[in-house]
């Protein structure tokens, strides 16, 4: 697949394989993502999980787990 690096490119600068693992692991961290999507739909708990409709399509049932 090309002899591109993989990475994310941020003002200028490329970031190698190790410091983009870092810098998600450091956004999976900083919040919780049942937070940021509860935000755009109704969550609910079904044991440890959480479920929702999706927004983008008319649903009678979860599909975001």
């Amino acid at each position: 697949m090309g002899g591109k690096p993989r990475g994310a490119r941020r003002g200028g600068s490329r970031l190698d394989d190790a410091q983009f693992r870092r810098a998600v692991e450091e956004a999976r961290n900083s919040f919780n993502i049942s937070d940021v999507v509860g935000r755009r739909t109704t969550l609910k708990r079904s044991g440890t999980e959480h479920y929702g409709l999706c927004v983008f399509h008319n649903e009678r049932s979860g599909s975001l787990w």
